[in-house]
């Protein structure tokens, strides 16, 4: 990304907490985990971001 490759990607956060909740709930509540779990995802650079960058470059 910041050596200008690619114009955009997804970053998501780890997982690792939400799994051992998750884990530790069913091993101690005895409640089956989701079958899937959503996670947040952002967009780097930001949308805003890429908007601004993307104009630039139409203008030249």
């Amino acid at each position: 990304m910041d050596q200008g490759l690619l114009t955009a990607t997804i970053v998501s956060g780890t997982t690792t907490g939400d799994a051992i909740e998750m884990a530790v709930k069913a091993l101690t509540d005895g409640t089956q985990p989701p079958a899937r779990t959503l996670i947040e995802l952002k967009s780097y650079p930001t949308l805003e971001r890429s908007q601004v960058v993307g104009t630039l470059k139409h203008k030249t």
